[in-house]
């Protein structure tokens, strides 16, 4: 049945002898909540970085002279998905901590969750080194291109996250939506710093 054929998760109840199955949350109204308030995030984000200097103004320009390069498509189109990424990438992982979920063991070993977490650190991470520098008035770009310049470190650390997953022989995919939907996001990640390298080889 139904039940049988989902339950791959196991938790032990403090002072109990017998397994419990866990079976993979359901999405739910507060999930797509969650999803709702990210994604206006998302398209603050998108307004911002169509603002700045690889945004409109330069699409635009390369259209009125009549020369639109793939590289300038690759870029505005990188404007436009990346602040959506890394908002869905913080409503995957806030919707993977709410109950009920598997234990921390357990969690840790999921591709989704480790794509989520290595993403969202680098990130914060990225984000830090840009206050400061823009703290100290060191930082020549501005902050609208924050979310398109970064990308590639966001995707290293999605795949070292996964590689070292694989290596360890800790590489346990749960067939929930969640972790699917952080796999996904993962991959999302990846082929962004792909697009990011090759538009030098566009023009």
């Amino acid at each position: 049945n139904w039940h049988a054929a989902h339950v791959l998760l196991w938790v032990k109840p403090t002072g109990a002898t017998s397994m419990k199955p866990v079976l993979p949350r359901r999405f739910t109204i507060a999930d797509a909540m969650i999803l709702i308030a990210t994604s206006a995030v998302g398209w603050f984000g998108v307004q911002s970085t169509l603002g700045g200097t690889f945004g409109l103004r330069r699409i635009f320009a390369a259209w009125r002279a009549r020369t639109p390069g793939p590289d300038t498509l690759v870029v505005v189109g990188l404007a436009i998905v990346v602040p959506f990424l890394a908002t869905t990438t913080a409503a995957i992982l806030t919707m993977r901590l709410r109950r009920p979920r598997p234990t921390s063991r357990r969690l840790f070993r999921q591709p989704g969750t480790v794509a989520c977490v290595a993403a969202l650190l680098a990130m914060l991470i990225e984000a830090g080194w840009v206050a400061s520098l823009l703290a100290r008035k060191t930082w020549l770009m501005g902050p609208d291109e924050v979310f398109v310049f970064h990308v590639p470190q966001v995707g290293f650390a999605v795949v070292g996250g996964w590689l070292s997953l694989a290596m360890a022989g800790r590489w346990r995919p749960e067939p929930g939506w969640i972790d699917r939907a952080g796999r996904l996001v993962g991959v999302c990640w990846i082929v962004a710093t792909l697009l990011w390298w090759s538009r030098d080889y566009l023009n």
